[in-house]
Order: C-alpha cells, then sequence, then structure tokens
C-alpha cells in the first residue's frame, strides 16, 4: 500500500496508467511523503542498517570523535557492598568504542561513554532548538518560505510573456510588409526585410524558449517549496510535541533531526543536525524578530532542563558556525557543540 499508486485514484494496467479520482483514497501529497521517507531510509546494499532500542535514545547515531566508528551499546554490572554490608548490583548501559577496545593506542577516546550521560547532553541541546523554532511564527515564516523564491520567478515569467508579446507583434508587422513588398506597395529592400524576418524569428524562438525554462523554473520551485514547507511543519511538530512525547516518540524525533552524534573524551559532544543553516538562520530570524524589546534588548530564551549529576560544573554549547557560546547548562563539565547540514 506504501508504494502503490493506484491508491491515489489511477487504474494502472502495466504500463499504462488511467486517472480517476473517485477511486482516490490516499491524498496524493501525502503518497509523495510516504515516497520521500521511503527512499530515505533505503541502505545500500551491504550497508548497515540503523539499530533502535528502548535502553538508549540515540542508538545507531552515535559515533567516536577520535576514530570516527560508530559507537554500539554495551552493558555491565556494577556491584557494591553497602556499610551495613548489603550487595547492591547496578546495570549500567554505555555507548562502547569497539575499535578502541580491539585496537589499543590506535584510538584517542575513551572506551565506553554513559548513555545516560550523553543522551543528556543532546537532549538538552535538542530542546534549546526546539525553543528556538516555538518562538518562531510558523505561519508567516511559512508565507515567506513560499513567496520570496515565487515572486522572483513570477516577475520574470510576467517579464518574459511581455517580451514574447511584442516580437510576436513586430512579425505580424513584418507579415504586413512582406505582402506589400510583393505587391510593389513597399519601399523597403526584399533582403533587407528578409534579415528583419529572420532576426525576428530568431528572436520569438529565443524568447519562446527562455519563458518555457521559466516556467519549468517556477514548477520546480513550487516543488521545493512544498518540500520545504513539509520539513517545517515536521520542525515545528517536533518541536511542540518533545516534551510531552514518551520514549519511542523522542527517538523516532531525534533520528529525524539529528544526522549523527560524534562523541570525544571527556564527553566533549559534537552534534550534527539534519536541518540547514539556512533554515535554522530562518528560525532565529523570526525570533529575535517576535521578542524583540521597544529598548531593543531580546527576551532571554528560559534554560533547558538541568541534567542529573553530582557535580557543579557546567555544559558550555557553541555553535560552530557563529564561534559562540549558545547557552550554559548546570550541573556537568561538558562540551557541546552543534553543527548544521549543507
Amino acid at each position: 500500500m506504501i508504494k502503490n499508486k493506484s491508491y491515489t485514484g489511477y487504474l494502472i494496467n502495466g504500463n499504462v496508467e488511467t486517472h480517476c479520482p473517485e477511486l482516490q483514497i490516499i491524498d496524493p501529497d501525502l503518497f509523495e511523503r510516504a515516497q520521500e521517507a521511503r527512499h530515505a531510509r533505503k541502505r545500500e546494499r551491504g550497508a548497515n542498517p540503523l539499530s533502535y532500542s528502548s535502553q538508549a535514545l540515540l542508538c545507531g547515531i552515535v559515533f567516536c570523535a577520535h576514530c570516527g566508528n560508530r559507537l554500539s551499546l554495551a552493558s555491565g554490572v556494577r556491584k557494591r557492598i553497602r556499610a551495613d554490608g548489603t550487595v547492591t548490583r547496578e546495570k549500567r548501559i554505555r555507548y562502547s568504542c569497539n575499535y578502541n577496545v580491539r585496537h589499543p593506542g590506535q584510538c584517542d577516546g575513551q572506551s565506553g561513554y554513559g548513555v545516560i550521560t550523553v543522551d543528556n547532553i543532546v537532549e538538552s541541546v535538542v530542546r534549546m532548538k526546539f525553543a528556538e523554532i516555538r518562538e518562531c511564527s510558523k505561519q508567516k515564516l511559512l508565507e515567506e518560505m513560499r513567496s520570496k523564491e515565487l515572486n522572483r520567478i513570477q516577475k520574470q515569467i510576467q517579464q518574459l510573456e511581455r517580451e514574447l508579446e511584442t516580437k510576436r507583434q513586430e512579425q505580424d508587422v513584418l507579415k504586413e510588409e512582406t505582402l506589400r513588398v510583393i505587391q510593389g506597395k513597399s519601399g523597403l529592400d526584399r533582403d533587407m526585410l528578409a534579415d528583419l524576418v529572420a532576426e525576428n524569428k530568431e528572436a520569438v524562438l529565443r524568447a519562446g524558449d527562455a519563458l518555457q525554462k521559466a516556467t519549468q523554473e517556477q514548477k520546480e520551485v513550487e516543488e521545493a517549496a512544498k518540500k520545504m514547507q513539509r520539513e517545517c511543519s515536521d520542525l515545528f511538530t517536533w518541536a511542540n510535541v518533545y516534551d510531552n512525547a514518551d520514549f519511542n516518540e523522542r527517538q523516532a524525533i531525534l533520528h529525524q533531526f539529528i544526522k549523527e552524534v560524534r562523541v570525544g573524551r571527556n564527553y566533549e559532544v559534537d552534534i550534527v543536525l539534519n536541518v540547514s543553516l539556512e533554515e535554522l538562520e530562518e528560525y532565529k530570524a523570526h525570533s529575535m524578530a517576535g521578542s524583540t524589546k521597544k529598548t531593543g534588548q531580546m527576551d532571554l530564551k528560559p534554560a533547558p532542563e538541568n541534567l542529573s549529576g553530582s557535580s557543579n560544573a557546567s555544559i558550555v554549547v557553541i555553535d560552530e558556525n557563529a564561534d559562540q557560546p549558545l547557552n550554559i547548562l548546570p550541573r556537568n563539565l561538558v562540551r557541546a557543540s552543534v553543527t548544521y547540514s549543507n
């Protein structure tokens, strides 16, 4: 059903497709989104599939920042003897670098990183990014994303249509003049008139080709705008539901929002987002425009939730593109940086 086009209102017999709107069950836009998601999840033969776990949010997208290998889940039991003599066993799960374990000395990173610590660091940064998105005006942003490029191409099409109409009017005038030359009523030289007709014919062809290319570009821009609007809507949906989502829902959102997480020694974390820098900058611009006071000062965003831990140190989140700290989160000594997909 996911890849069967007949559900969108088509009778299909081999290579012959007949559109029948009354047979439509699935909206065509929803069908196209399903195809995009299906192709995005398709992996090449021999590639490692993404793995999911009920114990780690980021399973499958965490990599060692030193050797570049994917980190796998490993677990162990820590045994503790209390003062009263009772023995407690605590199961601990970690992201393990198998290359470090199998090739000692060839990877400068740690052999493993605590799942709870890494997940909390990444979630704190994600919550901060989602807070920025929630502060934007969704309706205004969607309208601008649609109209900005479309307005340019529509003006270009209107100009090309006027040019083509002018050349066709000139062509009609030359046809009338040609008849007058044939009748001997025109003083124009035949060779000169022939040159003018040839030049006009080439100009009409060029204007027609340019208009056709601009029309095709308009269709591509409209398709790109629709895709961008869908992605933008997804981002706003994720930002609004993430805080109240359960574990599996948060895991699915993170695997869509984050491309990969690279973890280094002392929990230096680099988060690569699936969102382009241009989109984030647009969100920030709308956020700043909506939160600017009369004095021109920005409202401070609320800090993300505190992380669990016994240390009084802090997480410093660095935006590598802006080269400045985004926020300081209390109670853990790590450094997280955020980069964006192209």
